[in-house]
């Protein structure tokens, strides 16, 4: 697979070039490379959704998914959240059943989104932090549509960017504005005062973070696992349906 389509060997030129180097992940171009000090692995994924057309299957793409992490000292749980899914009334209760607060208070550049977090005092610490919150605010919505807006969030060790669906190959320029974006975001949690609840990886997570492509294999397998169990309770709900229409 190419980095980014047409132009895959640009991107990867470009990140041979700041030291970075090819690794395995599934279903996706990645790379690992160390800049600013920091352990960052980049990836892109090309977008697909699949038709039917009677027995004809078709294809279509989409666009392109860029993912960065970025090491960070903070060990944290955040997130960047639409405002229009934390009004949710069950999200809601899934946010307490995880310990996890809602602030709603954020900067005018954040407007649309709250902040999900598992220490709210640090969140709020953070988002006094103004230049850090210009970069986010540009990856939230760069590039964004009405359905799908970028991501950004902490986990215990990273900060995370997702992008919406990009169109068109994805740029050397785009990887290392984000890089730096993420990293200025990264500085300013690591300048202001440390959370207090402090976050710790997760088993599950720690064993994706040591084989993404076994993760990769295991989530997919997962899903396989999911649609087959979902197929036989409908065949299953379906065979007794007839068999009692058939008896009546």
């Amino acid at each position: 697979m190419t980095a980014a389509g047409t132009s895959g060997e640009s991107l990867a030129d470009a990140l041979a070039a700041l030291g970075f180097e090819r690794i395995s992940r599934f279903g996706a171009a990645a790379w690992r490379g160390r800049p600013q000090g920091r352990d960052c692995k980049v990836s892109v994924s090309r977008q697909g959704r699949t038709h039917y057309t009677g027995a004809s299957r078709i294809r279509q793409h989409l666009g392109y998914r860029l993912r960065i992490e970025l090491e960070t000292v903070v060990s944290t749980r955040l997130f960047f959240v639409k405002e229009s899914v934390t009004s949710n009334a069950v999200v809601r209760w899934i946010y307490r059943w995880r310990q996890q607060a809602v602030v709603e208070r954020t900067p005018p550049v954040l407007r649309g989104f709250q902040v999900v977090a598992r220490d709210a005092p640090w969140a709020e610490r953070l988002l006094a932090e103004r230049d850090a919150m210009q970069d986010v605010a540009h990856l939230l919505t760069d590039g964004a549509s009405s359905k799908l807006a970028g991501s950004v969030y902490f986990q215990p060790g990273n900060v995370y960017y997702g992008s919406p669906i990009l169109q068109g190959v994805v740029t050397a320029d785009r990887v290392v504005d984000v890089i730096r974006r993420l990293d200025g975001v990264a500085r300013a949690a690591e300048r202001i005062a440390a959370p207090d609840v402090v976050s710790q990886p997760t088993r599950f997570e720690r064993f994706a973070k040591r084989r993404p492509a076994a993760f990769g294999c295991l989530l997919l397998g997962g899903c396989l696992a999911a649609l087959i169990v979902l197929a036989l309770l409908l065949a299953a709900a379906i065979g007794l349906v007839a068999s009692r229409c058939g008896s009546s």
